[in-house]
């Protein structure tokens, strides 16, 4: 699902019912697992992905939080949170940033070197090669060493993007090893 369309849904159904407001979409990839002996042990993989959505109105708060990425889910968490704001206590700090930077959604995170993208590009497979490799040389560096605690291997990919009733919007993509 293309997450622009998901973000401009949930704020036109904001700026409709007369409410400002933003919504913060995140996509989180985490891979672990060790190799011992030269076997893989422990392979845990999880996916995720999750929008909240903030609605405010007559300086009062509404937030939802969803997994239901479509179209549907996302109209219902805004709906949700402009119901929630309805009953909440007026603040006088309820703010929105004004867009500053590029704003146009591209990854701010590229520049910064924060995102390898071939990493995602790469088997799971070939990634265990890797560890397999380093536990290999870790075990050859002396005859006398017979036994380790292996190698491990952990990567997290993430990709957030945060968009307001103002015209910010903005997209950062990083990649942890």
């Amino acid at each position: 699902m293309d997450e622009r369309f998901l973000l401009d849904t949930a704020l036109s159904i904001l700026t409709s019912n007369g409410a400002e407001g933003d919504v913060f979409l995140e996509s989180r990839r985490n891979l672990q697992f060790q190799i011992r002996e030269g076997e893989v042990r422990d392979l845990s993989r999880a996916d995720v992905r999750g929008m909240g959505v903030r609605a405010m109105r007559e300086g009062r708060l509404g937030f939802v939080h969803t997994s239901a990425l479509d179209p549907d889910g996302v109209r219902r968490a805004a709906e949700r949170a402009l119901e929630l704001s309805r009953s909440a206590n007026p603040r006088e700090d309820l703010h929105l940033p004004d867009p500053a930077g590029p704003g146009d959604g591209r990854d701010e995170g590229e520049g910064l070197g924060l995102h390898d993208p071939t990493i995602g590009t790469r088997s799971i497979r070939e990634k265990q090669e890797w560890a397999r490799a380093a536990e290999a040389v870790a075990r050859g560096y002396d005859a006398r060493i017979t036994r380790t605690e292996g190698a491990s291997y952990s990567e997290t990919l993430t990709s957030a993007w945060i968009s307001n009733t103002k015209g910010l919007h903005r997209h950062l993509r990083k990649s942890y090893l």
